[in-house]
């Protein structure tokens, strides 16, 4: 605005007066010492002051674009671990409900039936019995054809199968024969019954071998559902 003190002294109606009749008026303001006229601002005014509103709205759009790019770079770690969370909880999902419908331990069928191994006895009590009584059998032969040649013998020496040395001499073979057959007897069943021992002992350990084979072949066969179980696990937990 400029201030216009620019009138005509004469004129007006009243002295030094233009003719808006104030006093020091201008031609036609009526003020006091003039009026206040307006300034005319340049093309070149109005030019720069829209380029420098554009500027401040160019420079707010930044900082909101900014501000906008920064607030999704925080959100992306957690929306990457949101991704692979909702890809992996349904493996572990579908694993775990596989645990409750499917042993682990039978994963590709049933394992096949092992072989037979026995831990009873080698000789039966029947089998013993039959041994003692071919040995008592074959000792009573002896004794009886020792019998019959010492008779033959003291007959052809005047000595009847009655007499007393006969006697004598058979009551010695029979006493023999009978302690022949329970030395035999004993130590035919000492023995059956070690034999027996022995391989019910081994036949034991080997089921214990047996047993031990199949469970670590179980174990085998359900270790890559567990490592894939691990893997999971160890990807959630490192989500949390």
């Amino acid at each position: 605005m400029a201030i216009n003190f620019g009138g005509g002294y004469g004129g007006g109606m009243n002295p030094f007066g233009g003719s808006g009749g104030q006093t020091y008026g201008g031609a036609s303001g009526g003020t006091l010492y003039g009026s206040l006229v307006g300034a005319n601002p340049s093309g070149q005014d109005v030019w720069g002051a829209q380029q420098a509103r554009q500027n401040l709205a160019t420079q707010e759009a930044g900082s909101t674009q900014r501000a906008q790019i920064a607030a999704q770079a925080q959100m992306l770690p957690a929306q990457l671990q949101q991704q692979r969370f909702g890809q992996l909880f349904p493996l572990l999902s579908g694993m775990a409900g596989g645990i409750g419908g499917q042993n682990p331990y039978t994963i590709g069928g049933q394992m096949p039936p092992a072989p037979n191994i026995s831990a009873n006895g080698v000789y039966s009590p029947e089998q013993v019995q039959q041994q003692v009584n071919t040995q008592r059998a074959a000792n009573d032969q002896s004794t009886a054809t020792q019998q019959r040649n010492m008779q033959q013998g003291l007959a052809g020496r005047g000595y009847g199968a009655n007499s007393p040395l006969a006697q004598s001499l058979g009551a010695s073979m029979q006493g023999q024969n009978l302690a022949t057959n329970t030395a035999n007897e004993t130590q035919t069943r000492l023995g059956a019954q070690q034999a027996n021992v022995q391989q019910q002992f081994a036949g034991q350990q080997a089921q214990q071998q047996q047993y031990a084979q199949n469970q670590q072949l179980a174990i085998q066969r359900a270790q890559p559902f567990f490592q894939r179980q691990n893997v999971l696990l160890q990807a959630l937990s490192g989500m949390v």
